[in-house]
């Protein structure tokens, strides 16, 4: 049901080109922070995530639609105020109708611009998640931070996120390096993807790639089966799919 409140973004969010706000994941209703913790910070930002349909997380949406309007993610916001001049950056959202580059994709967001930062984004705002691996040191725990003697510098000026990693508290995630990965890792690598400008990309030329391959090695296969027999066919078939993920793993 509606919560009766109602939240927004605190630096203006722009667009350039085609309406893409209209492609952005909608909500019709938000949970906001507390009146006095939204007043008081210099960023409001959605912890949403978006799951693929299997429940894995291996996508962030930088932008979300609330009741129309764009809203930015968690990570964005953070990003956002991280960089030189951040308290004060807007937020752009691109599309094509302005000389975009979008490589045959006719509608959708190509960019979302963070302040200096632009952000290369699916046709709905979201970025595939690079994650590192697990053994990457990038937690401390609350009780250290917590005791006399905490060190501060053991943060190293970064960026914090706080968030749980006790299951009871049901903030566990499922992602391609864990099963079980508390949700403020998510945030935390896609900020520090973007920070870095390192991206997972997926051109949108691919899918076509995918078909007509499907297609080719199937029809050889019907082709060739009667020829020479199903053991070779199951070679061939076996390669052709080595030689397409290891082309896949080199682009």
């Amino acid at each position: 049901g509606d919560s009766g409140r109602s939240t927004s973004a605190k630096r203006p969010v722009l667009s350039r080109g085609d309406a893409p706000e209209e492609f952005l994941y909608p909500y019709k209703d938000v949970t906001p922070t507390l009146p006095v913790l939204e007043g008081a910070a210099a960023g409001n930002g959605s912890m949403n995530n978006v799951p693929d349909i299997d429940g894995v997380a291996r996508k962030a949406v930088l932008m979300f639609s609330l009741r129309g309007k764009a809203v930015p993610s968690l990570a964005a916001e953070a990003v956002r105020l991280a960089q030189e001049g951040g308290d004060k950056a807007v937020y752009l959202l691109r599309s094509p109708g302005q000389g975009e580059a979008t490589g045959g994709a006719a509608t959708g967001l190509t960019a979302v611009k963070i302040g200096a930062l632009a952000v290369p984004v699916d046709s709905n705002g979201g970025v595939l998640i690079h994650f590192t691996p697990q053994e990457t040191p990038r937690s401390v725990p609350a009780w250290e931070v917590l005791s006399k003697d905490f060190d501060p510098s053991r943060l190293g000026g970064g960026i914090v996120f706080i968030g749980t990693s006790a299951e009871g508290l049901k903030d566990q995630r499922p992602t391609p390096m864990s099963p079980m990965a508390p949700g403020v890792e998510i945030h935390a690598a896609v900020a520090e993807q973007i920070l870095s400008g390192y991206y997972l990309e997926r051109p949108d030329y691919v899918e076509g790639m995918e078909l007509t391959f499907i297609l080719l090695v199937g029809s050889a296969l019907i082709l060739l089966m009667g020829r020479f027999g199903a053991a070779w066919c199951a070679v061939l078939a076996t390669s052709a799919i080595g030689l397409f993920a290891w082309g896949s793993w080199q682009a």
